[in-house]
């Protein structure tokens, strides 16, 4: 039964974020932070919502007339390609590589959606 209300829920969500694309960054931060799915137990439990979030996310943010379509120039952004260069740096150079690659693989995903809001959550 929670499999199918958090399904309903996301569902909702991403049909919300089609209209309003910060919708869609509010439910990929939820996601993220409070594992929601780790509660459920069936089909729900297996699925990839981020990734399903963010993939509606960029869609429906690069398809709208009204967002903006770069972060804003500031510190902040700079600050988080920054970070993103100098974790890509570290990783070239870390004691096991293939390990490091795949937390750098996480990472730049965040990086990149952390950019995402900047762009979306402006007003």
């Amino acid at each position: 039964m929670r499999d199918i209300l958090l399904a309903l829920f996301v569902f909702g969500g991403l049909v919300a974020t089609f209209r309003y694309p910060y919708v869609g960054l509010l439910l990929w931060v939820w996601f993220s932070i409070m594992n929601p799915h780790q509660e459920v137990y069936s089909f729900a439990h297996r699925m990839p919502w981020n990734l399903i979030i963010a993939i509606v996310t960029i869609s429906s943010w690069l398809l709208s007339n009204k967002e903006r379509k770069l972060p804003p120039g500031g510190f902040s952004t700079v600050a988080v390609l920054t970070l993103l260069v100098w974790c890509t740096f570290n990783t070239f150079f870390a004691f096991d590589p293939v390990w490091s690659w795949e937390y750098w693989d996480r990472a730049w995903k965040t990086l990149a959606m952390c950019l995402l809001a900047g762009a979306l959550l402006t007003g």
